[in-house]
């Protein structure tokens, strides 16, 4: 009877025993996925910028002066019109407008050319660079008068005596380049049959021997 209460003890302690093992696989079995813990990450805050003082003075913008340019009116042309415009106005032997005495440098050149023209009797090539000199002093009365010789040469005597003239308004009272004029003018209005003109031409010589 002890031994059938032993053995009976013993068959449930050993059944207890599989129970409990046999539990874990099937909770295992009811949840094959276990939940996965969740970590909180802490929210870091964005950093501060703060702008840079400086003590350091902004430097003012550099403001040049213009540039002024000078032009040079050495060779500059001053005269635009025809050399061969009529005189504006009465020529008379003691002219009170202003001569340029002074030729410019390229007018020299031009001038010293001409002549070496006219002395060759180039008459057109010295006619040219005559009225390229007039066009950078057209005040020098005798860059006239070489033209007017010239025209004289080529037999323009309309054109010679005009250019007599424009010499005169800038020739010295009573100088040579005057009197060289107006002998000019008499010869050209002799051949023109200019009677008045002729007359005011002996006129001068008469006071101006």
């Amino acid at each position: 009877m002890k031994k059938l209460l032993l053995l009976s003890i013993l068959g449930s302690v050993a059944y207890l025993q599989g129970c409990s093992t046999s539990y874990a696989p099937r909770e295992a079995a009811r949840n094959p996925n276990p939940p996965v813990p969740v970590v909180v990450k802490p929210n870091p805050r964005p950093p501060v910028v703060r702008p840079t003082v400086t003590n350091r003075p902004t430097p003012a913008p550099t403001i040049r002066p213009p540039q002024v340019v000078v032009p040079r009116p050495a060779d500059k042309p001053e005269l635009t019109a025809n050399p061969y415009d009529k005189v504006p106005s009465r020529v008379n032997a003691t002219s009170s407008a202003p001569a340029s005495t002074a030729l410019s440098p390229a007018a020299a050149s031009l001038y010293k050319q001409a002549k070496v023209n006219f002395s060759t009797l180039q008459y057109r090539s010295a006619a040219e660079k005559l009225e390229r000199a007039l066009r950078i002093n057209p005040r020098h009365p005798d860059l006239w008068n070489l033209l007017a010789q010239v025209q004289l040469q080529q037999n323009d005597y309309s054109n010679a005596i005009t250019m007599a003239e424009k010499s005169n308004l800038y020739a010295a009272s009573g100088s040579a380049v005057e009197k060289q004029n107006w002998k000019l003018i008499k010869v050209a209005s002799q051949k023109t049959g200019n009677i008045k003109l002729l007359k005011k031409a002996i006129q001068y010589e008469r006071q101006n021997p």
